[in-house]
């Protein structure tokens, strides 16, 4: 009978050793840096992989284009078998005689040739410009790419961060509110307070729950926003570096390059307007001429037998040069040609719109960056007031001082404080990388929307103290 208990021993104890070794491998992973989330969107988010293989497609486009400019060069080879012969009517006559050694109907004919081209004179070939311009709004649109991601990382990062602490203030303000209630209700039983602070208290309390239920909720959708840009596709916790932005926010600000020719869309414009200007000389081309050096080697054998002796093959080789000059194609090439100079006017048109737009988004970031920067600046020390005020109301509450519409507002104050606080650290800190990496960005990528949840009231703004908290 003590085998069976044994037995059931030695069972848990292998089941628990691979549970105690995978509980041992788990250990809390580091906090998620920034940076390290920028790199890993920038190696796994399928928007950097499209514009790389534009830019390959580009690449290759380019080297298509200059092959045109070298020599063509082709090998072929052919069998004919003949059957019946002009030359012989009533047939082929056997491979005897003088008639045997000219290629006129022989039996079998090998044909092994070469071909080679060169074109030395066409101003038609314009694809090589073409395709240059192309590569290199492939290779500006990398850029942006890669910009803009990184401004979304960013910006979704921050924005988990702050759902993190507008989730800390709902659930900190409830349990100020539960606190309230508590030592309501006991003042209520010993006779110091009546019934009608009891209820009010009770429903502003119950009134606090469902915030708090909407702020998790955003956390949960802004860390799958931060999940999705990343790729990351397990379920676990996803441990952010909060001390790593709040260095970044005592950084100096770093400005990109500002002109409006850095622009990325205005270099894609310029990009476009160069192909269209090699377009327009390409299709007036079309009315000059062509010369092209062309040559043919072959080897043919012939005779009776399937594959005849190489002492019955004979070399031909002939080089010729050929001279096209158009005359008239129906009246094509004027309507090509005004085609081709609509076509430029638009592209220097659509340049134009770029510089306007990318100086208007110029003006945007830079004032929104000093609008954050001044949002930021002054919210500084309004969380300590709003505590340390609300600290006061709570102990004149309770030693029966104040009415608890006092607490109710000072406790306000204190979540409108921290609020802000936590969104003008979110919209300084997108503001200022969206003016680092301005020349990269597309036009019209503003600084991203304000933080799910987060309340729009305009908080009371206390005097300034010194201390710095985020």
């Amino acid at each position: 009978m003590t085998r069976v208990p044994r037995l059931a021993a030695l069972v848990l104890a292998a089941l628990a050793a691979p549970l105690a070794a995978q509980q041992a491998t788990l250990v809390p992973a580091q906090p998620l840096t920034l940076d390290a989330a920028i790199a890993r969107a920038l190696e796994v988010n399928p928007a950097i992989g499209i514009a790389d293989a534009g830019l390959r497609r580009s690449e290759a486009s380019v080297k298509e284009a200059r092959a045109s400019f070298l020599p063509q060069i082709n090998g072929s080879a052919n069998y004919t078998r003949l059957i019946r012969s002009q030359f012989f009517p009533d047939g082929i006559p056997p491979d005897t005689g003088a008639g045997s050694n000219f290629p006129f109907g022989q039996r079998n004919t090998w044909n092994f040739g070469i071909t080679g081209q060169q074109i030395l004179f066409d101003l038609r070939l314009s694809g090589i410009g073409i395709a240059k311009a192309g590569r290199e709004r492939a290779r500006v649109e990398v850029g942006a790419q890669r910009a803009q991601l990184e401004l979304d990382v960013t910006t979704a990062y921050v924005d988990a961060l702050v759902a993190d602490g507008l989730v800390a203030v709902a659930e900190s303000t409830l349990a100020q509110q539960e606190r309230t209630l508590r030592e309501t209700e006991l003042a209520w039983r010993n006779g110091t307070r009546p019934e009608f602070d009891v209820l009010r208290a009770r429903v502003s309390r119950d009134g606090q729950r469902p915030d708090v239920i909407r702020r998790r909720a955003a956390r949960e959708l802004a860390y799958v926003r931060l999940r999705q840009l990343l790729r990351l596709q397990d379920a676990g916790a996803l441990q952010l570096d909060r001390d790593d932005v709040v260095r970044r926010l005592a950084e100096p600000v770093v400005l990109g390059d500002t002109a409006i020719e850095r622009r990325a869309s205005v270099q894609q414009a310029a990009y476009t307007v160069r192909a269209r200007e090699v377009n327009v000389g390409a299709t007036r081309a079309q009315m000059y001429p062509s010369l092209v050096l062309s040559t043919q080697y072959a080897q043919i054998g012939f005779g009776s037998e399937t594959f005849p002796p190489t002492s019955r093959f004979v070399p031909d080789w002939s080089v010729g040069l050929g001279l096209s000059v158009p005359l008239f194609n129906g009246l094509r090439y004027y309507a090509q040609t005004d085609g081709a100079k609509q076509e430029l006017v638009q592209a220097r048109l659509q340049l134009e719109q770029a510089r306007d737009a990318a100086a208007r988004d110029l003006r945007d970031a830079l004032t929104s960056l000093g609008a954050a920067l001044e949002a930021w600046q002054v919210s500084e020390g309004t969380v300590e007031q709003a505590r340390r005020a609300y600290e006061i109301a709570e102990l004149r509450y309770r030693e029966g001082l104040s009415t608890q519409t006092e607490l109710a507002e000072s406790r306000l104050l204190l979540e409108q404080a921290q609020v802000q606080r936590l969104q003008a650290a979110r919209d300084y800190l997108v503001a200022r990388t969206r003016a680092r990496l301005l020349p990269d960005l597309p036009v019209g990528v503003a600084s991203g929307a304000p933080a799910q949840g987060a309340p729009l009231q305009a908080p009371t703004v206390l005097p300034a103290q010194t201390t710095r908290r985020f």
